[in-house]
């Protein structure tokens, strides 16, 4: 079973030693059925601007935060909260093995309740 997909798209501007990014994502989930309830899926977008400082070639430090948008949760389709619109901080670090290719490892602050973690990603540039 197919669990979701993650579309989304980022633009960037640099100028020198700061680089200033914008990416647009957009999230579906498939729903599931749990303990004899049918729990709905949902769509997610979110805006997230960030500012980046080459500290070298290799090295970039970030900075920003995400503004998002959630669908109703549902149980059996009867809706149990409205929107949310969650909003995070992101830190992090950025790190180019080779031309191209960037790993980045950020951390994200969440508030209004939602949850806090670390990503990992991974961009290629094609």
């Amino acid at each position: 079973r197919f669990p979701g997909v993650t579309v989304g798209a980022t633009t960037y501007r640099s100028i020198d030693p700061v680089v200033l990014s914008l990416r647009v994502a957009y999230t579906h989930r498939s729903g599931f059925a749990r303990n004899g309830d049918r729990l709905g899926g949902g769509s997610s977008w979110q805006l997230e601007p960030l500012v980046n400082f080459a500290v070298n070639p290799r090295v970039t430090l970030i900075g920003g935060f995400t503004l998002g948008r959630n669908s109703d949760p549902r149980v059996n389709g009867q809706r149990q909260v409205s929107r949310r619109y969650p909003v995070t901080l992101r830190l992090g670090l950025g790190f180019a093995p080779r031309a191209r290719s960037t790993v980045f490892l950020s951390g994200d602050l969440a508030g209004s309740g939602h949850s806090s973690g670390l990503s990992l990603r991974w961009l290629q540039q094609f």
